[in-house]
């Protein structure tokens, strides 16, 4: 009503122009240095050495340098310092008012909110790990193409994705959370424990079952704990967002680093005795799936079989962040919030 009052008078009676009534309503927002005095810039640079550093020396560990080389060792001391920096920079407020830390010390007391913080960083490990590794399994067991490769996770993504929106819907209509970490929990142990099993003969009715056993548990809580931690502390909503995001992504970035590194480490010891006058860059490379056919076909079946034994324990890795979204839900209380 008051637009087409205001608007009148503002613009005249004809029809053009009536928007600029609605300017009537629009906020004076912060000055663009307002805005970035108000990051937290300190906490940015240390959290993302300490991810830099972290992921670096995960990932180079054994692959190109050794685990006890100079190298290796100063990344994970650096790791480490920044860690114990950045926890200070937080607590004491060190170059930032309270309110615009990175990550509020609020946030780090409630037990509720740190369950849904674990809860997004195993979420999102549960659904990353099995992206790179699926593809890499059909591209050396089935000499799958990229292209086709990437085709093979759709049974894992059509399940993850409909049951992420439908976890929205459900959320709101039937109001309650809980049941959905206990099911993320359940289905994403099951499916993980599956993929564990998988050899090289291993049935594509297997690895498609178990997958969509992962699209399903991944998809039930990839996204939920957002809306869950802004309802349950709404003084803490914007907050939340940060953090949770923090947990959405470095779950993963270190999840990954770690699975990939020790697929790597142990392939490529693994392919040693079958490969003795090979360097160990060139084992790397045909883990890789580089020059692979260059050998005969019964040890190139060996050499698959090598891969595969190493590939499929990379999946113990979101088998536990199953296990462990299913052990918080148990914190977790049944109750009717939205």
């Amino acid at each position: 009503m008051d637009a087409l009052i205001v608007g009148r008078v503002l613009c005249g009676f004809g029809g053009a122009g009536m928007r600029w009534s609605l300017y009537i309503n629009v906020c004076k927002g912060k000055s663009l240095k307002e805005r970035i005095a108000a990051l937290d810039m300190v906490g940015a640079v240390l959290i993302a050495g300490v991810y830099l550093t972290g992921v670096m020396a995960i990932s180079f560990g054994g692959v190109l340098y050794e685990w006890d080389s100079g190298r290796i060792i100063a990344l994970f001391v650096l790791f480490g310092v920044l860690s114990i920096a950045f926890t200070v920079q937080q607590v004491f407020c060190l170059g930032v008012a309270a309110e615009n830390r990175l990550f509020p010390m609020e946030f780090a007391k409630s037990p509720f909110l740190m369950n849904m913080f674990w809860q997004t960083a195993t979420a999102a490990t549960t659904v990353f790990i099995p992206i790179y590794f699926i593809p890499l399994y059909f591209a050396f067991v089935r000499g799958d193409s990229p292209l086709d490769a990437g085709v093979r996770l759709l049974p894992y993504i059509v399940p993850l994705v409909f049951v992420c929106i439908a976890n929205g819907y459900g959320m709101s209509y039937f109001g309650y959370y809980t049941p959905w970490y206990y099911f993320a929990g359940a289905t994403t142990l099951a499916g993980c424990a599956l993929l564990a099993t998988i050899d090289a003969h291993s049935s594509l009715a297997l690895i498609y079952g178990a997958s969509a056993l992962v699209g399903l548990g991944s998809g039930a809580t990839v996204q939920s704990s957002f809306s869950v931690a802004q309802v349950k502390a709404p003084e803490l909503a914007e907050a939340s967002v940060g953090v949770l995001t923090n947990a959405q992504l470095g779950g993963p970035a270190f999840a990954l680093s770690i699975a990939n590194a020790y697929f790597l480490n142990k392939a490529t010891a693994g392919l040693r005795p079958l490969l003795p006058g090979e360097s160990t860059e060139a084992i790397q490379g045909i883990i890789s799936g580089i020059g692979l056919e260059s050998f005969s076909n019964a040890l190139q079946g060996q050499i698959v079989e090598v891969i595969v034994e190493n590939m499929r324990e990379t999946f113990y890795m979101p088998m536990v962040a199953g296990a462990i979204t299913l052990l918080l839900s148990f914190f977790l209380k049944w109750e009717k919030i939205f």
